[in-house]
């Protein structure tokens, strides 16, 4: 996966998760309340688990991290 992918997956989840917390904490419906609830469970576990993952390296001449800093 590349970096841009990645970095916008990334962006999807944590606006799921603001967008679940929204819903939580809205004192309108309770129809709300349960399906903020649901979107915010499901976008954090998978922000844990997508989180575990690394995006690709853009070619065998990206220099590490490490040597970037020298």
């Amino acid at each position: 996966m590349s970096k841009k992918t990645y970095s916008l997956v990334e962006r999807v989840l944590i606006a799921l998760i603001l967008l679940g917390m929204v819903g939580m904490f809205q004192p309108i419906a309770i129809a709300l309340y349960r399906y903020g609830f649901l979107l915010l469970l499901f976008s954090t576990l998978g922000f844990i688990v997508f989180s575990h993952m690394s995006p690709k390296d853009a070619g065998p001449d990206a220099e590490p991290d490490a040597a970037r800093s020298e």
